[in-house]
């Protein structure tokens, strides 16, 4: 089922063309395409621009750009998919920058792929307070907090997190993944977290995993 349309949406997707992914995912839908249909056809070219951007073959800003067209283009589809297709929204996650710290173009990227990879993102933004993320994961039934840090300074913030779940007793319940360029993999075994992703393409792999092992 392969349409003009389809293909037009695809093509605004892969050039960060955000105004006509929006304008081809009203019109995918007003011509009938089944959105499930459309939604997995759109995961397929998010995943091959994260592939090429994973091999140098694109930029940040080319990833970031297909992300947030993505997105829109999701927000558009969302309502036609309540009840059709609930792997759509295979899992909730909270995502936010850890108090301290102001950096936002990284997390907005792991939040975009994210959700375009079918998560339900709730990005709480920067400088967030470790309870703001716990009651926004205790409020929205979350499987995932997402907490990045881009300084040195403000990664004991990401220990932090993992310190208020155990004494709340809510370890179990919610999964920890860390980021951001100060943190590494070292870092995520030493606090105790059970999840790092060193960019966005790996936060949808990272994100997968921890789901499947919930």
């Amino acid at each position: 089922m392969k349409t003009e349309t389809l293909d037009k949406l695809k093509s605004a997707i892969a050039d960060g063309e955000v105004d006509t992914a929006k304008e081809n995912a009203a019109k995918a839908l007003a011509e009938g395409l089944d959105p499930v249909f459309v939604v997995q056809e759109l995961t397929k070219t998010v995943r091959e621009i994260g592939e090429k951007f994973s091999r140098l073959e694109l930029f940040l800003s080319d990833l970031m750009g297909a992300g947030l067209a993505m997105k829109e283009a999701i927000e558009l589809l969302k309502p036609s998919l309540v009840g059709r297709d609930m792997e759509f929204k295979r899992a909730k996650i909270v995502l936010g920058t850890v108090t301290g710290d102001i950096h936002d173009i990284g997390k907005t990227v792991v939040g975009a792929m994210l959700t375009a990879a079918g998560f339900d993102v709730t990005d709480l933004g920067i400088d967030v307070p470790t309870a703001a993320f716990v009651d926004k994961a205790k409020e929205t039934n979350a499987n995932i907090i997402a907490a990045s840090a881009l300084m040195s300074t403000t990664m004991p913030y990401q220990k932090d997190m993992v310190r208020v779940l155990s004494e709340l007793n809510l370890r179990q319940k919610f999964k920890v993944m860390i980021g951001g360029g100060a943190t590494s993999q070292a870092w995520a075994s030493e606090i105790g977290a059970d999840g790092y992703a060193p960019d966005a393409v790996q936060a949808v792999k990272v994100a997968d995993d921890l789901i499947k092992t919930k």
